[in-house]
């Protein structure tokens, strides 16, 4: 591979590094903030991903720009570990997906049962109003 292309894969994943380092900040500032729905659990897994995914990153930038790997043994070696750490990310991103999508399932059922709640009450007045007036009064 030329010396080029290692250079702009190399600068590639200092971006993606840096982008996924600020994105963890973020995540974090926001949670502590109150702003996620979250417990620290899950909090700890996206940091966890996050740093799963800073290791994949390096492991793909020492393993193109500086890691000579003559012997294609070493080499299959560290490449697929690289490709277990990604399939390893990619379940525990489904993991974070779900949970995900959950919350918002239980989100969207509290609201449905609020809405109906409300409906119900400004329902009640209407209907006892009419039951009191139309009684036999004997």
């Amino acid at each position: 591979m030329g010396s080029e292309a290692k250079y702009w894969i190399g600068v590639a994943m200092l971006v993606l590094g840096m982008a996924t380092v600020v994105g963890m900040a973020l995540e974090g500032w926001q949670w502590r903030a109150g702003r996620r729905l979250g417990n620290r659990r899950h909090l700890g897994l996206r940091l966890f991903n996050g740093l799963l995914l800073l290791s994949i990153l390096g492991m793909i930038f020492v393993g193109v720009v500086w890691l000579p790997l003559q012997n294609p043994l070493h080499a299959f070696l560290y490449w697929t570990l690289c490709l277990l750490l990604v399939f390893a990310l990619m379940v525990l991103a489904l993991v974070d997906w779900r949970w995900v999508i959950e919350r918002q399932v239980e989100q969207e059922w509290h609201i449905t049962r609020q809405m109906l709640r409300q409906s119900l009450e400004r329902e009640r007045p209407q209907t006892s109003q009419g039951n009191h007036g139309s009684g036999s009064s004997g």
